[in-house]
Order: C-alpha cells, then structure tokens, then sequence
C-alpha cells in the first residue's frame, strides 16, 4: 500500500515580507497570507483527505483551519512539524543576522547542513523529528492521504528526505509561502509527485 503526503507551507506573514527570522516565534498571517490560506483550502477541496496535521504555530494553524474547515477535519497538532528554532537570530533581518553572527550566516547560506544556531537548534535534530513523523503517520495511515502544513525549512528538510538529498542541498529547493507539495511513501521508499506548486495562488 501507499500512504499519500500533501505537502503545505503557510501562508505569508509580516516576517516573511520583511524577511526577518521566524523560527518559534508565533506569528500570524496578515492579510496577504489568510487569502493564501483560502486558495489552498478552495485548490484541494475536491480530494480526499483523511487527516490533518500542522505545527501548534499561528500561521500555520491559520493556514491549515481554511483546510481543516472544506474537509470537515480537526488539526492535529504536531511539535515534530515545528519550524527550526533559530534562537538568538529569530526577529532579525538576513542583513542584521549577518552583521550580529557574519559565520552563522555564510554557513547558512552555503553549508545550511553544518549549521547549530546560538540558543537554537540544527537541521539534522529538525529532520530526526520529520523522519519520525513521516514513519509514523505511514504506518498509521496506509493507504491514505495525510495533509501536513508547515514552515519553509521543514518544508525543504522533508523534501530533501523525500527525494535523498543532502541537507547542505536546501537551497536547490524553492518553498514559496503557500505552495504544495506532494510526495507518497511505498514500500521501496519515497516518491515526489509535485514541488512548490503556486497557480492556485494566481
């Protein structure tokens, strides 16, 4: 049997535009985003989704609710669905990052994989946690199709796991604030059927 992902990232929030880093910080999505959530909801209301999962954040509860409400399911909440905590550099722009922690960002941005955040947290402790999730709702949900809503980076670590690829590999992938994606886990492994679909957001 086969166990079908959806794949979503949340819609846009203040941060996002402005570019600062999120992390666990719980911000919500401004209008921008709560009418990307809509057009998530509106593009898969004819397919059948059995559960529904998103990290405990605003955003993406926000995001997942338009969902949850066209399919008539609860949220499940997940912590292993939580964005990468970026400890000291959360609320900081890319440009101030780079002047307060200059070697944190270029490992960032060239070797994402190697990366231990001040007060933060790692790429590979978010893909042990997604690696987890994924092996558990497999086996829970054979034959179903589970949809997931969640942040950028654990967005990209999943894909990266889905499609064998390195963490240091994150940035060959593109996650746009509410996009799909979709990927099936069979017996032989992962297949990806769909990367950061947006035309429903046009």
């Amino acid at each position: 049997m086969v166990t079908h992902f959806i794949l979503i990232r949340h819609g846009q929030t203040e941060w996002n535009r402005e570019e600062r880093f999120r992390g666990h910080a719980d911000i919500p999505l401004n209008e921008t985003g709560k009418t990307q959530a809509q057009k998530i909801a509106a593009r898969i209301a004819g397919e059948k989704i059995d559960v529904l999962y998103a990290s405990p954040l605003q955003r993406t509860l926000q995001t997942a609710q338009s969902i949850a409400e066209t399919h008539q399911l609860e949220i499940q909440k997940s912590d292993a669905l939580l964005d990468l905590d970026v400890g000291a550099l959360e609320g900081l722009t890319v440009d101030e990052a780079r002047q307060a922690f200059p070697e944190v960002i270029d490992k960032w941005l060239n070797a994402p994989g190697h990366v231990k955040f001040p007060k933060g947290d790692s790429l590979r402790a978010v893909r042990t946690r997604a690696e987890k999730l994924l092996d558990e709702l497999a086996a829970q949900h054979d034959g179903q199709t589970v949809a997931l809503v969640s942040h950028r980076v654990v967005c990209h670590v999943v894909l990266c796991l889905a499609l064998d690829m390195k963490l240091d590999a994150l940035w060959n992938l593109k996650q746009d604030n509410g996009c799909i994606n979709r990927f099936d886990k069979t017996e032989h492994g992962y297949v990806v059927t769909l990367l950061n679909e947006t035309g429903h957001l046009i």
